[in-house]
């Protein structure tokens, strides 16, 4: 990937590669979008919306966005992507048990929404994207949990609605969705990975998904990608900016900036279910 045309505002997708690790246990699940940027109060009230009376009374609750980051060369503006990453504690949930009744209707799967949330690893950040999808371009949630149980996905939101899905589950199922039909496939171990590559790599297809010319990435950058873009939005990263959402389980005014402390104890990705290693 070439250098940033504007050093003062975008970054590179690879920038801090091999500083960058995925949470084994806890995963790591972004949102990636093109077109207008996100502001601040968008991102806040996207997080009322949906978590809004769903949160623990102890939750803490943060969103970083990064700079632009170029992910394709010679394209300007056009081949640049903005990464939205909602902190959670790592060590605790946020959301109350009762929200897992109510989020699988905001995922977008329509009447397949009970197995399309238990199929795609009961992400209530996908609820997040779909309705930001409203505001900026195409947005793609990009999810990664490796360990005892990993777990590959990315799916795609325009206007509003889920356009496409994939999940990826090694030893256990390959599950899609295509915009008006969920389907799933149990697999066993050694059973060989969907077309999309393995689960390290959805980040990868699903980025490219964003764009209508391929990227050509290189084997090694679709391993890091989605490590690589979470860096861009770690705290003191050139261009990118963080806000608290919630402390002691209410909303705080928009605007709020998060500091360095604050990011420190936060360190897992919204996630929702039961953590799979327990």
């Amino acid at each position: 990937m070439t250098a940033p045309a504007d050093p003062t505002s975008q970054t590179d997708a690879d920038d801090g590669v091999e500083t960058a690790s995925l949470d084994a246990e806890h995963g790591l699940s972004l949102l990636v979008h093109r077109g207008p940027e996100a502001s601040l109060r968008t991102i806040w009230d996207l997080g009322r919306h949906v978590l809004g009376g769903h949160l623990r009374p102890d939750a803490t609750v943060a969103a970083v966005r990064s700079a632009p980051i170029r992910v394709q060369a010679g394209a300007g503006l056009d081949g640049t992507v903005r990464v939205i990453q909602i902190l959670v504690p790592s060590d605790r949930p946020v959301l109350t048990d009762l929200s897992m009744l109510v989020l699988p209707g905001r995922m977008g799967f329509g009447d397949a929404a009970a197995d399309g949330w238990a199929a795609f690893g009961e992400l209530p950040l996908e609820a997040m994207a779909r309705a930001l999808s409203d505001e900026t371009g195409p947005v793609a949630c990009l999810s990664q949990r490796d360990g005892e149980s990993p777990l590959g996905s990315y799916s795609l939101f325009g206007s509003g609605r889920r356009l496409w899905a994939s999940c990826y589950r090694p030893g256990d199922s390959y599950s899609t969705w295509d915009g008006s039909e969920f389907l799933s496939e149990p697999l066993e171990v050694g059973d060989p990975a969907p077309p999309e590559g393995d689960y390290d790599e959805f980040a990868a297809h699903g980025l490219q998904l964003l764009f209508p010319t391929a990227l050509g990435l290189p084997p090694e950058q679709r391993l890091s990608l989605l490590p690589s873009l979470r860096q861009a939005c770690r705290a003191g990263q050139r261009g990118a900016e963080a806000w608290m959402l919630v402390e002691d389980g209410r909303f705080v005014p928009p605007g709020q900036e998060a500091t360095e402390d604050e990011l420190a104890e936060l360190t897992g990705s919204l996630w929702g279910g039961p953590d799979p290693q327990d």
